[in-house]
């Protein structure tokens, strides 16, 4: 026998061994781990963003990311289905609380055609979204309507109004805080020179609907509308002046459905009671002025 053969086979035998171990010991050989399997994360929810919405204080909020629209010269409602769930939920609300009111005012434009049985077009378009309401259960008697014209009115490039009628909450509660805010001061109303045109802002449309709501809780309701001019031009054509955009503006109020006998007095003033100096231009143009109070 080979004088090596022995020596080589311990050798072997000890590779073997050695194999053997390295494969079997979990420290020598790790195994490695399965890749954990990626579970997509869900996408966040999309929260469309209300474009149109309405709100009575605290007490309620809807609205819809859809505006509600009119055709020029119509007072058919274009309502989409998201607009029409946040009417049903104002429905709702005046049906489970009869002492709000609603009051719609409807605008439109003095140039767009109308040849309906109402007072204007506004009135109308208020009216529709009234009718609206009331099928899907808001109480008739809560809902006042009544228009304004505003010549600032826009239409988009498919000749559509979008929010053509606005919503004002009003109730018993709050009938005192408006006649005393509307009998504090007079309100203003300014003209440019030799101007009849009046500029339906937010400040003046929040006016109108405190006064419209007033005039249609209060029988007794007085209004004193006095016209006045700067002191450019003779003191009679002045006073002329000042009374004819006084009648104006009390046309215009009795057209946006303020009772004609709730406006008892129209005056013209002339220049004889400025607010400000008649020596500058500015001073001229807060002179040039329609004032409204409520006397009662």
């Amino acid at each position: 026998m080979h004088k090596f053969f022995y020596p080589l086979l311990l050798l072997l035998l000890g590779w073997i061994a050695a194999g053997s171990y390295f494969l079997s010991c979990p420290t020598c050989n790790p195994v490695a781990p399965k890749p954990a399997a990626v579970v997509p994360a869900k996408p966040a929810p999309v929260m469309e963003k209300n474009v149109w919405d309405v709100r009575d204080g605290a007490r309620f909020t809807t609205g819809s990311p859809n505006h509600f629209t009119f055709p020029n010269s119509s007072a058919v409602p274009n309502v989409p289905a998201k607009t029409q769930t946040a009417f049903n939920n104002v429905s709702k609300y005046l049906q489970d609380n009869p002492a709000r009111q609603l009051l719609l005012t409807g605008y439109y434009k003095a140039d767009e055609a109308y040849s309906g049985t109402f007072d204007n077009l506004g009135v109308d378009r208020a009216e529709a979204i009234k009718a609206n309401l009331v099928t899907n259960g808001a109480p008739a008697a809560n809902i006042i309507t009544t228009g304004l014209a505003d010549y600032n009115l826009k239409f988009n490039n498919n000749n559509l109004l979008r929010n053509g009628v606005s919503f004002d909450f009003k109730g018993a509660s709050d009938l005192a805080d408006i006649g005393a805010r509307l009998k504090a001061e007079p309100y203003k109303i300014y003209f440019a020179t030799g101007s009849n045109q009046v500029n339906l802002d937010q400040a003046l449309k929040d006016y109108f609907a405190d006064i419209k709501y007033y005039v249609s809780q209060v029988p007794d309701a007085a209004i004193q509308v006095s016209g006045h001019t700067d002191n450019v031009g003779s003191l009679s054509g002045n006073t002329r002046l000042s009374k004819k955009r006084a009648g104006q503006i009390k046309d215009y109020m009795v057209n946006q459905g303020i009772r004609a006998n709730a406006i008892t007095s129209v005056i013209g003033e002339g220049p004889n009671r400025p607010i400000a100096t008649n020596d500058t231009d500015e001073g001229k143009s807060q002179n040039r002025r329609v004032e409204i109070i409520v006397t009662n």
